[in-house]
């Protein structure tokens, strides 16, 4: 395994469906397989490539993914316990915090729970929290 990138498009301004970023991923992993059938395929992606369409196809296809989770009322509300946590923690301690927080979630056009990952940071600054969606299992500073 390389670990090096083997598509990375570039397109116009606006955001492609879910329904481009799937065909688009169908055509690489078929490509990717044609040559190599039991290669372990990792899709990484920011938020705009999650959707149904995508999480339908790299299930089916049996790849591995990591995607970008795009913040939302519901995320900040799960989040808001932990960035109090850290924000507490970093000013006793005068130092940035970052923590990490497994948990299983569904948004509305989802069919399932998938694992999500919140990255809770704390510094000077602000305080604020990321999130990804994956299949892979471990932990979550790791992935």
């Amino acid at each position: 395994m390389s670990g090096k990138p083997i598509l990375s498009p570039l397109r116009p301004g606006k955001r492609p469906s879910g329904y481009e970023v799937a065909r688009v991923l169908r055509h690489v992993v078929r490509c990717i397989r044609k040559h190599w059938s039991n290669v372990r395929i990792l899709v990484r992606g920011d938020s705009p490539y999650l959707s149904p369409e995508t999480l339908g196809f790299l299930q089916a296809s049996g790849c591995d993914y990591i995607l970008g989770l795009a913040i939302n009322e519901k995320l900040k509300e799960i989040a808001a316990p932990w960035l109090a946590q850290c924000d507490v923690q970093r000013s006793q301690n005068q130092r940035n915090v970052r923590r990490f927080h497994l948990f299983q979630h569904a948004a509305q056009s989802w069919s399932r729970k998938h694992n999500a990952i919140a990255r809770i940071e704390a510094t000077d600054l602000s305080a604020d929290a990321r999130f990804i969606v994956t299949n892979l299992s471990g932990r979550g500073k790791t992935l």
